[in-house]
């Protein structure tokens, strides 16, 4: 994971290069960020090996017995839940910064109909996108979850099927999120391009809400995974 933020680190620093200049306090700032965030990834993930397999002289570790016990899953899950705490934040942020981008580029522009296609295309890439990010994040905890249930004799396939389908119902959540926001910036965008149609965009103002519902409703049988 400490590769991870190196490569979004690296990539902060070429995009604060360029709208600040190399050196400058913006590019400084970032550099010591995310550098901080690689060491504590690290630190995280030199503790868990540590844990695991044991350190130095040390013979053995949690998986010496092949088997993980309760206590030493609670302290692999805590440790675990502080990396994905990291990297989901990360996701998190740069899906609001592609919106506040795509916001940013359209903004008060003059808008026709090929422009406005244009902006559709790339809500519809932002929500791919944002689905992408929260696909892996599903990924990664169901991979912990699979590794939890083939080595700890205390988590039983009952709290397994709980997680899984919590992992599933966040993942699906993330997903709406973006189609709401894109579905609400969609309908103002086009509001404000053709003032004449505002009585007419009226009836799809209840889009968002209907999004909302879809992927909040406990009944939709979508949310089982």
């Amino acid at each position: 994971m400490e590769d991870y933020a190196a490569d979004k680190g690296y990539e902060i620093h070429l995009a604060a290069s360029l709208l600040f200049g190399a050196g400058s306090l913006q590019d400084k700032e970032s550099g010591q960020f995310y550098e901080q965030i690689q060491g504590q990834l690290a630190k995280y993930g030199d503790e868990l090996q540590a844990f695991l397999y044991g350190e130095g002289e040390e013979v053995g570790g949690a998986l010496a017995d092949g088997i993980i016990d309760s206590l030493e899953d609670i302290k692999i899950q805590e440790i675990l839940g502080k990396m994905n705490e990291i990297t989901s934040a990360i996701t998190e942020a740069e899906s609001r910064a592609k919106f506040d981008a795509l916001m940013l580029q359209y903004n008060g522009a003059d808008l026709d109909s090929e422009s406005i296609l244009k902006v559709l295309e790339d809500l519809e890439q932002y929500e791919s996108e944002v689905r992408e990010g929260a696909r892996q994040a599903y990924e990664s905890t169901m991979t912990s979850n699979y590794a939890r249930l083939n080595l700890d004799e205390n988590y039983t396939y009952e709290d397994f099927s709980k997680d899984k389908k919590e992992a599933w119902i966040a993942y699906l959540k993330k997903s709406e999120e973006a189609e709401v926001n894109s579905a609400v910036y969609a309908l103002d965008t086009l509001e404000k391009s053709y003032p004449e149609l505002s009585g007419y965009m009226k009836q799809y103002e209840s889009i968002p809400q209907e999004v909302i519902n879809k992927w909040t409703d406990p009944e939709n049988e979508q949310l089982i995974a």
